[in-house]
């Protein structure tokens, strides 16, 4: 069963490389990500200013948010 999953995906990758590429990518991104901005955002929760809180509050109402959780699900569950 083992051999018969990696010889699929090796099928995959040698057929369509580029598609491979792009889904290697996503992985390596949301592997960064997603602890990045858990820590970030404990980081921003722990500091006494509200300030910074409203400006990550407002970042992730935008646009830029909302691309890097669309490809890299960067949200953390509470």
């Amino acid at each position: 069963m083992e051999q018969q999953i990696i010889d699929l995906l090796m099928g995959f990758v040698q057929g369509y490389p580029a598609a491979a590429s792009v889904f290697m990518v996503l992985g390596i991104m949301r592997a960064i990500f997603k602890p990045a901005c858990a820590l970030f955002e404990a980081y921003i929760s722990a500091t006494p200013s509200k300030a910074d809180d409203e400006k990550y509050a407002a970042f992730k109402s935008g646009k830029i948010y909302f691309v890097l959780d669309y490809l890299f699900s960067i949200k953390i569950p509470k």
